[in-house]
């Protein structure tokens, strides 16, 4: 898909604009345009993370595995931090090399409202890491 700008519209802007905030996890739906050759992701609606997910009651994270970070320490630290947030969002792992998804057992669930996703993006890379609901 590659990269597109975000446009915000000054109605949307007013109603949403106090939750945009350095840091914040935000969950944010809209379409995507095309204009004057370029694409636009127009936003529509945006809504803190957390509440998002009290209001779905589900989501999953995933973790793309590249094939630098394929390697027992990685895997070991992202045990750690999966342990010390634990919660009921399952997890997905995308092995590149393999081109492989493993789903992790339910006793390895996170809890994503924390600073795992923070701590496991510093891991893998922010790209790698991706909650979806």
């Amino acid at each position: 898909m590659g990269r597109f700008e975000g446009v915000i519209f000054p109605d949307s802007y007013k109603k949403y604009s106090s939750l945009v905030k350095k840091g914040e996890l935000l969950l944010i739906r809209g379409h995507i345009e095309e204009r004057m050759n370029k694409r636009q992701w127009i936003l529509q609606h945006i809504e803190k993370l957390d509440e998002a997910m009290k209001n779905s009651g589900n989501g999953k994270l995933f973790i793309k595995i590249e094939g630098k970070n394929d390697n027992q320490q990685h895997l070991k630290k992202m045990k750690h931090i999966i342990q010390q947030y634990k919660g009921e969002t399952p997890i997905i792992l995308f092995y590149e090399k393999a081109n492989q998804k493993v789903l992790l057992p339910d006793h390895e669930r996170i809890n994503v409202k924390s600073n795992c996703i923070t701590e496991l993006k510093r891991l893998f890379g922010e790209k790698n890491v991706i909650f979806k609901l």
